[in-house]
């Protein structure tokens, strides 16, 4: 369960890397339509480019939510294994007491 758990934050990691890398190069390529717009003429060919840009700025704005949404995730269920982590460590600490014990005994 531990490391079904690993493995998930494993993905989500890269999910968010990829994410967080397709978000920057949007806002790249938005700031660059951007400067390419305000050096064009005609109106037509501006509002094409215009709604082109504002399509961009929506999708980052999702995959930011998304971003957003993964971290959350990945934050709870980091908490999930620290809490297994410790569970695990109190567990080996008392078998160990019992076997030490259980070898001295007899």
């Amino acid at each position: 369960d531990m490391m079904h758990k690993a493995e998930a934050v494993k993905a989500m990691r890269g999910e968010i890397k990829t994410l967080g890398e397709d978000a920057k190069s949007k806002e790249q390529l938005s700031a660059s339509l951007s400067e390419e717009l305000s050096g064009m003429q005609g109106l037509a060919q501006r509002g094409g480019y215009t709604r082109r840009i504002m399509e961009i700025v929506r999708n980052v704005d999702k995959q930011e939510a998304d971003i957003r949404r993964i971290l959350e995730d990945t934050r709870g269920i980091q908490g999930e294994i620290n809490g297994s982590v410790e569970a695990l460590r109190r567990s080996y600490g008392t078998v160990d007491d019992m076997v030490y014990r259980d070898a001295q005994r007899g």
